[in-house]
């Protein structure tokens, strides 16, 4: 072994629950029953929907409807889609709506249809209702079983299929999914505009600390936590001594980018700098005492 290798062998690797032995979440789901599978997946959902109230509690709220006569799935998911992009299209409203869609089943579960929750400012109600009659006209759809109202609050109602206190959940979940296998592909019931985070942020915010959408959000504000190189969250508390763990594992640093020094069988205390960007904003730069000097770049 190289004297580099003894170098770097000689340093304890700290590892803790950030980094390896926290619960696979994936074989964790695996394992459970419909019934816990659904009231998990439910719970997510309502979370998802508490994030997105808070975060646009200032705004009005519209309430969607759209009903197909045929009762056909890929019909309902052609009208989401374009209802969505005469949205997302329209830069004059860019900014000023947040939303929520489901797809229900009904009440005997074959009755598919769309609901969208729309919170916006009062600048976006009449290009969103431009879209929407759009849409409508489009699909040919009948304005007695679509609707566009508005609303105080609609949680109750938008999420009725997906909610843990409704006795039919895992029915319903059955039946969503029994339509997917039907369908030979994976069918999306619900989904939400977009969230300050990635969502591979919040789960691993979730997964390693516990911290639902909105505190994750406010911690990273705070910099309280930081999500670092695309891979790893870590807290501002823990950050030096996980970063010297991430970096003396995964960084390749060359001979000559190390220094060391080694005297009468016995560590000699010396500094180095450590420099690294983190989020493309935050730069930390720290001197650091340790048996041996790294410099990385």
């Amino acid at each position: 072994m190289s004297d580099y290798g003894k170098d770097m062998k000689s340093i304890t690797n700290k590892q803790n629950k950030i980094h390896n032995g926290y619960f696979n979440p994936k074989m964790f789901f695996a394992t459970m029953s419909d019934k816990e599978k659904s009231r998990r997946q439910n719970k997510k959902y309502y979370a998802k929907y508490k994030y997105l109230e808070t975060q646009n509690k200032h705004r009005k709220v519209l309430l969607a409807t759209f009903t197909s006569k045929n009762k056909n799935i890929d019909t309902i998911q052609e009208i989401k889609k374009k209802f969505l992009s005469f949205l997302k299209a329209d830069k004059t409203i860019k900014g000023s709506y947040s939303y929520i869609w489901t797809i229900e089943l009904g009440k005997n579960k074959n009755n598919p249809h769309l609901h969208f929750m729309l919170w916006y400012d009062d600048i976006a109600v009449e290009r969103i209702t431009l879209h929407y009659q759009k849409t409508l006209k489009q699909f040919k759809l009948v304005k007695k079983w679509s609707k566009l109202t508005e609303q105080k609050k609609a949680a109750s109602y938008i999420l009725k299929e997906f909610s843990v206190l409704n006795k039919s959940f895992e029915d319903y979940y059955l039946a969503r999914k029994k339509i997917s296998t039907y369908s030979k592909k994976q069918i999306r019931f619900v989904g939400f505009s977009s969230f300050k985070q990635t969502e591979k942020v919040y789960k691993k915010s979730y997964n390693i600390y516990y911290y639902n959408y909105l505190t994750t959000d406010k911690l990273i504000n705070f910099g309280e936590l930081i999500f670092w190189d695309k891979k790893y969250l870590v807290k501002k508390s823990e950050i030096y001594s996980s970063i010297i763990y991430l970096l003396l594992k995964y960084k390749e640093v060359a001979k000559n980018n190390s220094i060391y020094q080694w005297s009468n069988n016995s560590y000699i205390n010396i500094f180095f700098t450590l420099s690294i960007k983190i989020n493309k904003e935050v730069k930390l730069r720290r001197e650091w005492q340790f048996p041996f000097v790294y410099y990385f770049y």
